[in-house]
């Protein structure tokens, strides 16, 4: 089952006014309490959800105890952060509602003005988002202390399981598309046709431009690079008998015939990837230390820097991340994917020898300065990572659970609601929803 989205678009408010709902408690859970207005306003919320992404609700009993359930989990995640100084940095969280907002195409205070036309509490919504991250960030850190993958896992992957790697290698092909229609006699001899007369050395684009019904035609057929995720999938089994140069056999699927030419091709064992060798300079954010404070101090540290003092120094007196700055601040030669998706794009937007603005992460505000850069062929490195998320993340679910179960059965939970149908089915709260898309 999935987890509940930990990274909602709206949250909304019940339209039942306060008078008509007493604020009492209807579970406890330890020293904290879910109260059946915060509940109705939950459950309004999906409701909302599954309305507007045009899915029913089968059995309303069975989805009040589903989400009552997760009502919990989310306390006890918010509770684990609580205990383990896990926490949302207001500029975090702000920088959260900027991004809500980009991906709506408006600026914050638009996004808020449409949120607030929509009926809903703003303050509210703004809450909500808060919560769900912390709950990422509690995920991830149960992920990283309870999973690892062991080199010989490792190894058994790339040995037995590497074609799952497969989805990463790029395709660079073209497409002939011909329909059967009544005004064709003979659909499937006409596409024979022009395969032998590809075969025969004409080129494959110029038949396209003549003979193809697919919208790219004008293109040659050109359906440019693309994973093989995003190529149909009826197109995979013929892909993979291909070599560069190649047409397939005809392909049918319902009334249409295609012909499929490889081109080019980027397996992962021949990617030549562009690598950055970095230091950087953490200051991470606490009771004493906010974001503007972490902010100052690494700009004032920058303007050393730029002034002629020596980066390693600087690092080992002030990061506080302790493992690069005993080596003065330096990560190493960093290929794409190893860090966050934020310091990998604050590094690439450097030239070498640049020092960057501080920026915000998950794990605190940085400053990183761009050492060097280099082209690498490190087809073993990048498949041995790739083997490594695949079984990282084929555990994570699973570990995921046992914790949860563990926290509840470590915790006193006594529900003062209950309902008619104790079954309960999973609930689908769409990730990344999108109201005003």
């Amino acid at each position: 089952m999935k987890y509940f989205s930990v990274f909602v678009f709206l949250y909304t408010l019940t339209q039942i006014s306060n008078s008509q709902l007493i604020d009492q408690a209807i579970v406890i859970i330890g020293d904290d309490v879910i109260t059946e207005r915060e509940f109705v306003k939950r459950l309004e919320f999906v409701k909302i959800q599954y309305k507007l992404t045009g899915r029913r609700i089968e059995d309303e009993e069975s989805l009040k105890k589903e989400l009552l359930d997760h009502l919990v989990d989310v306390r006890l995640h918010l509770s684990f952060a609580k205990q383990n100084n896990i926490n949302l940095s207001t500029a975090a969280l702000n920088n959260a509602m900027q991004n809500l907002a980009k991906r709506s195409g408006s600026s914050l205070e638009v996004f808020r003005e449409k949120v607030i036309d929509e009926g809903l509490d703003y303050d509210l919504y703004r809450q909500q988002i808060q919560e769900d991250l912390i709950v990422q960030q509690v995920k991830r850190s149960v992920v990283a202390a309870n999973v690892q993958a062991s080199q010989q896992e490792i190894k058994d992957f790339l040995e037995h399981k590497s074609h799952l790697l497969k989805v990463d290698s790029e395709y660079k092909i073209s497409m002939i598309l011909i329909s059967d229609s009544p005004s064709e006699i003979d659909t499937e001899g006409k596409i024979r046709s022009i395969r032998d007369r590809i075969m025969g050395g004409e080129k494959f684009s110029g038949l396209a431009i003549r003979y193809s019904q697919s919208s790219n035609a004008v293109d040659g057929g050109d359906m440019g690079w693309r994973k093989l995720k995003d190529i149909p999938t009826i197109f995979h089994k013929y892909l993979d008998n291909l070599v560069i140069g190649q047409v397939s056999d005809i392909i049918v699927n319902e009334d249409n015939f295609y012909l499929i030419y490889l081109e080019d091709r980027k397996d992962i064992d021949n990617f030549e990837v562009e690598e950055n060798l970095a230091r950087h300079i953490l200051i991470k954010t606490n009771a004493i230390v906010d974001d503007e404070t972490a902010i100052a101090k690494l700009s004032s540290l920058k303007y050393r820097l730029e002034n002629g003092e020596n980066f390693s120094d600087i690092a080992r007196a002030h990061s506080d991340d302790k493992v690069s700055a005993a080596n003065g601040g330096d990560l190493g030669w960093l290929g794409p994917g190893v860090t966050v998706p934020k310091f990998e794009e604050q590094l690439s937007m450097l030239s070498i020898n640049e020092i960057s603005d501080p920026f915000l992460t998950q794990f605190g505000w940085h400053i990183i300065k761009l050492i060097d850069k280099r082209k690498q062929n490190n087809s073993k490195t990048i498949r041995e990572n790739m083997a490594r998320r695949y079984i990282i993340g084929s555990k994570s679910n699973e570990v995921l659970a046992e914790w949860i179960k563990k926290v509840r059965g470590q915790t006193f939970i006594k529900y003062l609601l209950t309902f008619e149908n104790q079954e309960t089915n999973p609930i689908i709260i769409e990730e990344n929803w999108d109201p005003f898309s």
